[in-house]
Formats: structure tokens, sequence, C-alpha cells
């Protein structure tokens, strides 16, 4: 019989195939709230190759995976700020996930580089698959963005940022003057109260 990959084995079909499975798996009932929990919890793995996958497998398939058009503004040469044997430094533009989203693996800052930038080569002059993230930056900040060509430029690059080796600067852009005095985040607002 067909299983859902998305359901555990007998919910779903409503077919008599269903009651015995659940008649074989006394031991095993779970809600469907249990259920959803648990698949919440577990790490998905990213398959990016053709593979074949055994009956009972829980995959997950995004018809309409999220879009990011910043993405293209890589084609823009100018969004190369610095390129040497192991790093490379380009200017991120906003909306764009500095890492791959859920649904999309493709329209972030290391796939946007290598398509529309690379390839890059390394130090023994091999294509670079994919740019390697060093840090990483907020979707809807823009700016720099420093990415390895292999990992053991993202090591070095770890190093310096333990030792606070780096210095990183945040510039801000207001239509209006900010008030001087504290500024806490909303999301440490509560935590902050003065009581």
């Amino acid at each position: 019989s067909i299983q859902y990959a998305d359901l555990p084995s007998g919910w779903g079909s409503g077919s008599e195939n269903d009651e015995l499975l659940q008649l074989n798996n006394e031991e095993e009932k779970e809600t469907l709230d249990e259920y959803v929990k648990r698949q919440m919890s577990l790490r998905y793995r990213r398959i990016l190759t053709a593979s074949t996958i055994d009956p009972g497998t829980d995959i997950r398939v995004y018809p309409h995976p999220r879009r990011f058009p910043s993405c293209y503004e890589f084609a823009d040469p100018d969004r190369l700020l610095y390129e040497d044997t192991t790093f490379v430094v380009v200017d991120k533009p906003p909306m764009l996930p500095t890492q791959p989203e859920p649904s999309n693996y493709e329209e972030c800052c290391p796939g946007c580089v290598n398509l529309l930038m690379g390839p890059f080569k390394t130090i023994e002059g091999e294509d670079v698959a994919r740019p390697l993230l060093c840090h990483r930056v907020d979707s809807c900040v823009g700016g720099c963005v420093v990415m390895s060509k292999d990992g053991n430029g993202q090591k070095v690059f770890s190093d310096l940022q333990r030792q606070r080796k780096i210095k990183k600067l945040y510039l801000a852009v207001t239509k209006e003057p900010v008030p001087l005095g504290m500024h806490v985040h909303w999301m440490w607002g509560e935590l902050n109260a003065r009581g």
C-alpha cells in the first residue's frame, strides 16, 4: 500500500491496510500533536542530487519556495568587494538571506555569488563548488559578507573572530533623528523594565 510521507504509518489513506497497521502498532500510538511536535524537532538533511528514497521516509517538498529577487543584484560586478586566494568579500543586498532558507537552497548569498560571480578558483587552481560562509548577516540587512573558498579559510576567520581581531561596524539610516538615551530591543524590553 502507499504510505504518505508526511504522516505516520496508518494515517491518511483511510484504507483497511491502515487499520491493520494500527493494530500492529498498538504500543507506538501517538496523537497527531505528538507526531507534529516530534517532526518539528527533527533535523532534516537537504538532498541536492538525484537519490533513491526508502519507502516510509519523511520528506519535505516545497511546491512554492520562497523567492528572493535581490539575489540577482549580484550580477553587478561592483558587488564583489575583494577576492584573494582564500576569501571572497561581497556587498550583500538587503532582503537576501545569508544562509539557505529551508525551501530555497540557491537564492541565498553563497548560492547567488557562486551563480552570478563564479566560478572562483582555490589556491590550487580548482573550481570552488560553492563559497563557504564565514559569518552571518540578517536577511533585511545589506553590507559586507565574508566567504571562504575552503574550510581552512573558514577556520582562520573563526579564530580571528574568537580572538576579537575583527571589528564589525554597523550603520543605520533613519528617517528622523534618534533620541538620546538607552535603546532596548523590543525582545528584551520586559526583562529590562524597571519595577
